[in-house]
């Protein structure tokens, strides 16, 4: 992804990590592949930023970040280059929160793999969203075929589109009802494969 915004001339990106292993671990990475591709790294600041904002954090402080990231409204941050999401933040709420958020992954949440995960996970539940980890760990528990969601696929970028905002008081435990990967929008690739990551 980071070599893609390189590729795009993109002046520079904003990362939002947290305090979590996974969250360093990733903005390291964002930041060792930025250094490697001259892509400058700029901090978090109000107003019209010229790049791209990079968010590697965990679900809820990126949902609390895209919910105030390009409103207008008074100390909030609109990036001209948009919002870029690690792939572990395919997750409803959290993309609800901005019209247009890219992601990096390596499965398609609309094939039939994916989908059977999200009704499955429907039936069993319905209380909870389909998230890239629980597909992961569905795709291992149950042996399915293929290689759909393995390191080995390429990764392509997706564009999550909302129809309708959810509330920002979204809750997350509406029982009885089906939960879908965006439930009114929808996760659209955008790219064909990437490249591979810059070389140090």
């Amino acid at each position: 992804m980071v070599t893609f915004l390189a590729s795009r001339h993109v002046p520079a990106i904003t990362i939002v990590a947290d305090t979590s292993v996974r969250a360093a671990a990733a903005s390291s990475l964002v930041r060792s592949a930025a250094a490697a591709l001259q892509l400058p790294v700029a901090p978090e600041k109000p107003g019209n930023l010229p790049g791209a904002l990079v968010v590697v954090s965990g679900w809820s402080p990126a949902a609390q970040k895209l919910r105030v990231t390009g409103t207008g409204k008074a100390g909030s941050t609109a990036y001209t280059a948009g919002v870029w999401l690690a792939p572990w933040l395919l997750e409803a709420p959290v993309l609800s929160m901005n019209a247009g958020s890219i992601l990096p992954l390596r499965f398609n949440p609309h094939e039939s793999l994916p989908e059977r995960y999200a009704t499955a996970l429907a039936h069993g539940f319905n209380t909870d969203f389909p998230t890239t980890a629980g597909y992961l760990s569905w795709l291992a528990a149950g042996g399915q075929p293929g290689k759909t969601g393995t390191d080995t696929d390429p990764t392509q970028l997706y564009a999550a589109a909302p129809v309708a905002f959810l509330p920002a008081e979204f809750d997350m435990h509406m029982a009885g009802q089906a939960l879908g990967w965006l439930p009114n929008g929808t996760v659209v690739p955008i790219s064909g494969p990437l490249a591979g990551p810059a070389k140090s």
